[in-house]
């Protein structure tokens, strides 16, 4: 999962930017989450907001349209 989280992720979601307060560079990070919480679902990872950020279900759809998908 690491390339995929560094190619589409990482960009905008890094230790010097962390749009929405959300880092990808490190686990503790990644599961710490955003300023809104979790985005990963442990107990249950097909109920993972992260999932639903990148398959469209959840706003903001994520990556961005502009951005590569």
């Amino acid at each position: 999962i690491a390339p995929v989280l560094t190619k589409y992720c990482a960009g905008c979601h890094n230790d010097q930017e962390a749009e929405h307060g959300f880092s990808v560079s490190n686990h503790a990070k990644l599961m710490r989450g955003s300023k809104d919480g979790a985005v990963i679902d442990q107990s249950d990872l097909s109920k993972s907001k992260l999932l639903g950020l990148i398959d469209g279900s959840v706003e903001p759809k994520m990556p961005p349209d502009e951005e590569p998908q």
